[in-house]
């Protein structure tokens, strides 16, 4: 083996890359087993990976030992290179090659599937073991070249964007992070799918099902019954609830908005004519109960709906700069009390709000909305508390927009959190 990696060292140094076959790209011969090419290509892929290697020249002799390893790994492809000296099968195959599809296999090899994508996350190794937090979250492990990831990729684009704020979707390129997805996930097919229904603190589950979204979004409907089940009732319950008509929503919608209300309010399906008739449903898709009378919601949007519900929750308050001096001098006097602080602007959403006070009932909660140029107030990546329990993430916002944690400097297109004890 140190023979063949000596030989494979010698030929990537000496050699016009685009003159040599496959075997001699990665120093095996021509009756290598797959077990031999594998090993020779991950060693070499460890020595010559972009992340290590930052100079251009190491980077090409990477991506060609990528493209022989792709070949040669597979046995029809190999023997129609062996028979023809190419493959025809992807464009990238070896000899007659235009620069054109070379530039193409670079654009692939670097920025993967989904760089372009506002709903997917693209991660690294580096990235990977912080993206993981509480909620749910999918990941796909993939190579760009891989005729499955490229069928699957809309698919998953779409289960993206249709569970924003309710499932983190991510994705590796594989290849171009090669190391972290063989050594550290021990991934050795692609594409491989891992679902965290418990984000951090929960083991994954391989998800082995139809590569569709249909498929796809089945397997996350039966987590989502089972951690936010929408009710059926016949009479009113006690407290703010949402009430939907029953035919007015699909099952899945449904679900989606009872797991984006979770602990803030239950949902209801309305089949009672009764009780329908008491929310006056009629003509209308939801009603909110709240003390002060039921809120009709005429729109059959999640996002409307899910908008309308959190409006109809209780309030909280609103200080001005002068009363969150006053609280902060008593907080610096030793009171004990604990109070959270929200600087938002009116284009906020405020379910994340509405969910960490959920979270944190022993709070004193009060939202203030500072001055852009006179307010110094924390930022970062996400929610944090202060004082006995600094370094804990406020739980229940990951799908939202609210960053902030104690010190630092606003960032005023975001709102920020601040604890004081």
């Amino acid at each position: 083996m140190w023979k063949v990696l000596l030989i494979s060292s010698l030929v990537i140094k000496a050699v016009n890359l685009t003159d040599v076959s496959y075997y001699e790209v990665l120093g095996v011969s021509k009756e290598a087993s797959v077990q031999e090419i594998r090993q020779t290509y991950k060693k070499l892929a460890v020595k010559l990976h972009p992340d290590k290697n930052p100079d251009k020249p190491d980077h090409e002799k990477f991506m060609k030992i990528t493209e022989a390893y792709e070949i040669l790994k597979d046995p029809e492809k190999r023997r129609r290179y062996d028979l023809y000296g190419s493959t025809d099968f992807s464009g990238y195959g070896h000899g007659h090659h235009s620069s054109r599809s070379q530039t193409e296999y670079n654009k692939m090899f670097y920025n993967g599937l989904y760089h372009e994508d506002e709903y997917v996350d693209t991660l690294s190794g580096k990235t990977f073991q912080t993206y993981i937090t509480e909620g749910l979250h999918f990941v796909n492990f993939y190579s760009p070249f891989c005729p499955p990831c490229q069928s699957l990729s809309e698919h998953w684009k779409k289960l993206a964007r249709v569970y924003k704020g309710i499932l983190k979707v991510g994705a590796v390129n594989c290849k171009y992070h090669n190391s972290f997805c063989y050594n550290s996930m021990r991934i050795n097919s692609y594409p491989s799918l891992l679902f965290y229904p418990y984000g951090k603190d929960s083991n994954y589950v391989y998800y082995r099902g139809d590569r569709t979204f249909k498929s796809l979004e089945q397997f996350i409907l039966q987590y989502l019954r089972a951690l936010a089940p929408v009710g059926v009732t016949r009479r009113r319950v006690s407290g703010t609830a949402l009430y939907v008509r029953k035919g007015a929503l699909s099952e899945e919608s449904l679900l989606r908005i009872s797991y984006r209300l979770k602990d803030l309010m239950p949902v209801f399906r309305v089949e009672d004519s009764s009780l329908l008739s008491s929310l006056s449903l009629d003509g209308a898709t939801a009603a909110v109960q709240r003390g002060g009378g039921d809120v009709r919601v005429r729109s059959d949007e999640e996002d409307e709906i899910v908008r309308e519900a959190v409006e109809a929750l209780p309030s909280v308050e609103e200080v001005d700069a002068d009363r969150f001096k006053s609280i902060r001098t008593q907080l610096r006097s030793g009171s004990h009390k604990p109070w959270l602080f929200y600087f938002t602007t009116s284009e906020h959403s405020k379910l994340p709000l509405h969910k960490v006070k959920a979270s944190f009932p022993q709070f004193q909660h009060n939202r203030l909305r500072p001055p852009p140029a006179t307010l110094h107030l924390p930022a970062s990546r996400a929610p944090m508390l202060g004082g006995s329990e600094a370094g804990r993430r406020l739980p229940g916002v990951a799908g939202g927009r609210g960053r902030g944690q104690a010190g630092g400097s606003c960032r005023c297109g975001e709102p920020a959190v601040r604890v004081g004890y």
